[in-house]
């Protein structure tokens, strides 16, 4: 067997940072208007990596971007119909090998393309080249939408500095020595992280950088979560809570909180048991509270349980080997 290292990375729009709650998607509903499409477009099988190579995976350019005319990249199917439809992976139905083919794209962009038209070329892409046929049903989720507790907000208003906007460069040449050299040297980072073990305070909370910067650390172990944050918004909040709770539920901020707060939350994840060789060392005595009750004592803010229907994409049919390009 080939040692392989692959290091995940969705660029260009992270997966679910952006996402919005969207009972009617727009691929549900019907096509009007012209056709959007890349100007040129590539779609091919992914090659078996090499013994040792570093495999970086994810989409790289497009709309916000400091390369908006171009995008390329490797990524395997079920993320690359994530990407296009912005579902959640609770949200997409299809066969079961859409986590294991991976493929290479690149396509040149039209000038001026925002990111719903983006989407849009993507999707395009997709069922044309692997001959996509699908339909959506409803299906009830559950939603909770986040209010101020009448305790009160809990959270420390915060002081920390805020990262600069990210300037637009443009493209530039990319060298290969210059990429591999980069490559290699997060692969070593990432590494030595691993090895050297997430640094705790006493509590498990992973100790954020010593300067007065935003930032936020998650850690999730053994059906439980850790969230340490400084500077950080109601929707970073929202982002990292939607990914720690798990599928089939959603979150909703309706708590009008625009500023910026330092917090830590410590919550038991639903639908995530413990290992069982981890079970006996769990303290049965201070067990972790669910997200609900955490929220409400630790950060002030309370849920709110409702339903919604929601739009599922359900592939029909998918071909494994994209048309020629």
């Amino acid at each position: 067997m080939r040692a392989t290292i692959a290091i995940s990375l969705i660029l260009a729009g992270a997966l679910f940072g952006q996402f919005e709650i969207k009972p009617d998607l727009p691929a549900c509903q019907p096509a009007s208007g012209p056709k959007l499409e890349f100007e040129v477009a590539s779609v091919r099988p992914m090659a078996t990596p090499a013994r040792g190579a570093v495999t970086i995976m994810g989409l790289r350019g497009g709309p916000g971007s400091t390369d908006p005319g171009r995008m390329s990249g490797k990524i395997d199917m079920r993320n690359a119909l994530l990407r296009a439809f912005g579902v959640l992976p609770d949200q997409l139905s299809g066969p079961d090998w859409l986590t294991m083919e991976r493929y290479d794209f690149s396509a040149i962009i039209p000038p001026d393309t925002t990111q719903e038209q983006f989407n849009l070329m993507l999707q395009n892409l997709l069922i044309d080249r692997f001959k996509i046929s699908m339909h959506c049903a409803k299906k009830d989720f559950t939603v909770y939408d986040i209010v101020v507790a009448k305790s009160g907000v809990k959270m420390k208003p915060s002081a920390a500095e805020q990262p600069a906007p990210v300037q637009q460069r443009g493209p530039r040449p990319a060298d290969p020595a210059e990429v591999r050299a980069q490559t290699e040297k997060a692969l070593a980072q990432l590494q030595a992280n691993v090895a050297r073990g997430p640094n705790l305070d006493s509590d498990g909370y992973t100790i954020l950088p010593d300067d007065n910067k935003a930032a936020m650390r998650s850690r999730g172990i053994n059906g439980q979560m850790w969230i340490n944050a400084r500077g950080q918004s109601m929707a970073s909040l929202l982002r990292t809570l939607q990914n720690g709770i798990g599928s089939g539920v959603r979150l909703v901020d309706r708590t009008g909180l625009t500023g910026f707060y330092d917090f830590k939350l410590h919550f038991a994840r639903p639908n995530v048991a413990p290992a069982p060789e981890a079970a006996g060392n769990l303290d049965a005595d201070d067990p972790a509270p669910d997200v609900a009750s955490a929220m409400q004592s630790q950060l002030g803010l309370r849920l709110e349980k409702s339903a919604m229907p929601l739009d599922v994409l359900i592939i029909d049919h998918i071909e494994k080997i994209p048309t020629d390009n």
